[in-house]
């Protein structure tokens, strides 16, 4: 869990996006300290429900409850909040 804490802190191609859904989950008043929130991890499969896009980035919740961060290029169309996704990221 350490080695993926320093690969996110230290990219900033995965922190910026995930300062981007800090930023908006302030902003709606949501708690999230209490929520694991990382970005996707390349080559490995994803599930969760579609949560909201800035463009180029999306997140989504999990069946676990927890928050992740990809890019949406990695999905096929963009989904509206709420829906089903399924992808693996890139």
């Amino acid at each position: 869990m350490m080695v993926r804490l320093m690969d996110e802190i230290t990219d900033t191609e995965r922190i910026q996006p995930l300062a981007k859904v800090i930023g908006h989950l302030i902003q709606h008043d949501f708690n999230w300290n209490d929520i694991y929130i990382a970005t996707t991890t390349p080559g490995q499969q994803h599930t969760g429900a579609f949560a909201g896009t800035d463009g180029s980035g999306f997140f989504f919740r999990t069946e676990q409850t927890q928050i992740l961060v990809g890019k949406l290029s990695d999905l096929k169309e963009t989904p509206k909040p709420g829906d089903k996704i399924g992808f693996t990221a890139h």
